[in-house]
């Protein structure tokens, strides 16, 4: 018997790229999936358009985030996982696609040998994307876990949420997306898996070609004062709950991407939370940055100058 996979995809308003996002779950080369719609509150025509691939194969299933977990995307997908009646798990968000053969691909992997990790290649677009055009291979990156492991401690993100296969058992036993996040969720899980799985049941790109397409939403590349204090107080977050492991220690690249992306929302406490945990040398250049606050443009400037990782 071939081994069922699990798709999770959380939706709320998505209705410009949910039909593009069904559509490469339903083209499939691999057909033993269930795909779970899990709708977080929307109030656009993304349910009907759910209800519509419902109509169109019985492997969709549409339901609504239960009124007793809070509203969120990390909420939605962690309630898709315990519907979920396959060994496997992947999360699809609800603008973004997969290759039609990303099924087939990665099921091979896991036919003869079960692992709590895979992570795959993802390929990012803007617009439309051309489906004629195969994915470009990419070039061999070490894949050692102590190396991604201190790639990820220093913000260097190296994959995104849709790159990975979970085993839910493993996803439940470390678990699942906290709920407490709006943003850096992604960055936050994975993080915590690198540091908490067995070297044996981790597989790192074992293919060279993408399987996966990440859409750049005008939404992430919009931030502003609003958006910036959000992302910099989950961050604040994410170190404090991972304190303990001092996964974060002295001088990381996260702190300092979180100096240049964010220093113009600083207050006062924040410079004290910061201090003990870079150098001596960077907190100068952080005071310094300060003064540039207000122009957005020239502390922009500066920060990255100053703060490049």
């Amino acid at each position: 018997m071939s081994i069922k996979i699990s798709i999770v995809i959380p939706i709320f308003n998505s209705e410009d790229y949910l039909n593009e996002t069904l559509q490469s779950v339903f083209d499939q080369s691999y057909t033993n999936w269930e795909c779970f719609i899990i709708d977080d509150g929307s109030t656009d025509n993304s349910s009907k358009i759910a209800h519509a691939w419902l109509d169109k194969s019985k492997q969709f299933s549409y339901h609504r985030r239960p009124e007793n977990m809070p509203k969120g995307a990390n909420a939605c997908r962690n309630y898709g996982a315990t519907l979920s009646t396959a060994e496997y798990v992947i999360f699809l968000d609800a603008d973004d696609l997969l290759d039609k053969n990303c099924l087939a691909s990665r099921v091979k992997w896991i036919e003869e040998k079960s692992f709590d990790l895979l992570i795959f290649r993802t390929l990012k677009f803007d617009g439309i994307p051309d489906y004629e055009v195969k994915p470009t291979p990419q070039p061999d990156l070490a894949v050692d876990l102590s190396y991604v492991k201190d790639q990820f401690a220093n913000y260097n993100i190296l994959w995104s949420t849709i790159a990975c296969m979970w085993s839910k058992a493993y996803f439940f036993e470390i678990g699942g997306f906290d709920e407490n996040l709006q943003r850096l969720q992604d960055y936050e899980l994975h993080l915590r898996a690198l540091f908490s799985v067995k070297e044996s049941k981790v597989l790192i790109f074992p293919d060279r070609f993408y399987d996966t397409y990440y859409r750049k939403s005008n939404y992430h590349k919009t931030i502003n004062i609003a958006k910036k204090k959000v992302i910099f107080a989950n961050a604040k977050y994410i170190i404090e709950k991972n304190n303990q492991q001092e996964l974060f220690t002295l001088d990381k690249g996260f702190y300092k991407y979180l100096i240049r992306r964010y220093n113009v929302v600083f207050e006062a406490a924040d410079y004290d939370f910061i201090k003990p945990k870079i150098s001596d040398t960077d907190f100068v250049k952080l005071r310094l940055v300060r003064f540039t606050q207000f122009s957005l443009f020239l502390n922009k400037v500066i920060s990255k100058i100053l703060f490049t990782v």
